[in-house]
C-alpha cells in the first residue's frame, strides 16, 4: 500500500483538483488518501469532505479547530504519518496536483527496481498564478524549448499538454540539479549534491519508504518549517533519492500559500539572519551528529556556508 500525505490549508480553489490527480492515479497496489486541513477559513473542508464521503474507503481526512503549522506543529509527521499504513508515503500539498496518472506506478517500479533507494522525486511544473508574469506565451514557450533541450520530445509535449490545460503561466520549477544530470532518463542524488544548502525538488514529487523516517522524526520538530528540505536530507543519508525526468506533477505559486505569505517570509528572515536561531543550521547540526564521519563534513561544509550567508547578509 501506497499512502498520500496530503497537507492543505485555504486552498479551495486548488484542492479539487489535487483530489482527482490522486484519485486519478492507476496502480496495481491499493493506496489511501491522508488529508490534514489546517483549520481553512475558506471552502475547503467542505470540498474534502464532500470527496471523503464519495471515497470513505480511500480518503480519510483529519479537520483541525485551531491552525497547528502556526503553533510549530510538523503536520505530516505529527497528523498523517502515525496513521499511515502503507510501505510507502507520497507526498502533495493541497495547492498542488499529479498531472500523469501513472504517477506512482511509475515512482514505486522504480523504488522496487532499486531497493538501496530511500526516495524518488521527479521533474515538476511551476505554475503561477495568472497575473503574477505578463509574458505568459513567452513563459511557456521557453519552458517548452528548455524541456526539449534537456530532456527530449516526448517530455516537451508532456509538458506542452499541461500548458494547454491551464488558463495560469507556466516557468521552470526543478530542473535536475547540476551534478546529478547523469541520463535522459534517471538519475541520482546523494547528500554531498546537497551541499549548496538548496532544495531540489518539489514536495508533491516525493515518494519514499517509510522506514527510512525512524529514528529521524524529532528533527522535524526541532525545526518545523523545513519539512520540505528535511526529507531530502534524510533521503539523501539514508541510502540516496532516485529521480526521473519525467514531468508528473505541478507546483502552484498562490498569494495565499505558506511559502507567500509576506508575515511568515518576514518571520523567516528573522530567524534565518542569526546563526542562533537559524534553523537550516539546527537542522545540520542535529543531522550531523546522525551520520558517519565523511558525512559529517559535508554537513560542516553546509554549516560553514550558511554561517558565511549570514555573514554576508548582515554587511549588506
Amino acid at each position: 500500500m501506497v499512502s498520500v500525505c496530503c497537507i492543505t490549508y485555504n486552498h479551495e480553489s486548488y484542492i479539487e483538483r489535487a483530489l482527482k490527480g490522486m484519485l486519478s492515479q492507476k496502480t496495481t497496489f491499493p493506496i489511501e488518501i491522508l488529508i490534514h486541513d489546517d483549520a481553512s477559513t475558506d471552502n475547503t473542508a467542505n470540498i474534502v469532505k464532500k470527496y471523503a464521503a464519495g471515497n470513505p474507503t480511500m480518503i480519510f481526512p483529519v479537520f483541525q479547530k485551531k491552525n497547528q503549522y502556526s503553533q510549530g506543529v510538523p503536520i505530516d509527521i505529527h497528523f498523517n504519518i502515525p496513521r499511515s499504513r502503507g510501505k510507502y508515503l507520497a507526498l502533495c500539498e493541497g495547492d498542488d496536483y499529479w498531472s500523469d496518472p501513472s504517477k506512482l506506478q511509475a515512482q514505486i517500479d522504480f523504488l522496487e527496481r532499486n531497493p538501496s533507494l530511500a526516495m524518488c522525486t521527479h521533474e515538476a511544473i511551476y505554475e503561477k498564478d495568472v497575473g503574477d508574469t505578463q509574458d505568459t506565451l513567452r513563459s511557456r514557450v521557453g519552458i517548452l524549448k528548455r524541456y526539449y533541450d534537456l530532456f527530449g520530445l516526448t517530455e516537451a509535449l508532456r509538458v506542452l499538454i499541461i500548458a494547454l490545460t491551464t488558463s495560469r503561466s507556466l516557468v521552470s520549477w526543478d530542473l535536475t540539479h547540476r551534478s546529478a544530470r547523469r541520463s535522459k532518463n534517471e538519475s541520482s542524488y546523494n547528500l554531498i549534491d546537497f551541499q549548496d544548502g538548496a532544495t531540489h525538488m518539489s514536495y508533491c514529487s516525493m515518494v519514499l519508504r517509510k522506514n527510512i523516517l525512524k529514528g529521524f522524526c524529532e528533527a522535524f520538530y526541532i525545526t518545523p518549517r523545513g519539512s520540505h528540505q528535511l526529507f531530502q536530507l534524510v533521503g539523501a543519508l539514508t541510502g540516496g533519492i532516485g529521480h526521473l525526468h519525467k514531468v508528473l506533477a505541478v507546483k502552484t505559486n498562490q498569494a495565499s500559500s505558506v511559502t507567500q505569505d509576506k508575515v511568515r517570509q518576514a518571520e523567516n528572515r528573522r530567524l534565518s539572519s542569526s546563526a542562533d536561531t537559524n534553523e537550516k543550521i539546527k537542522r545540520y547540526r542535529y543531522l550531523r551528529n546522525k551520520c558517519s564521519d565523511s558525512d559529517r563534513r559535508i554537513f560542516d561544509s553546509m554549516i560553514d556556508n550558511e554561517l558565511k550567508r549570514i555573514h554576508f547578509s548582515a554587511q549588506r
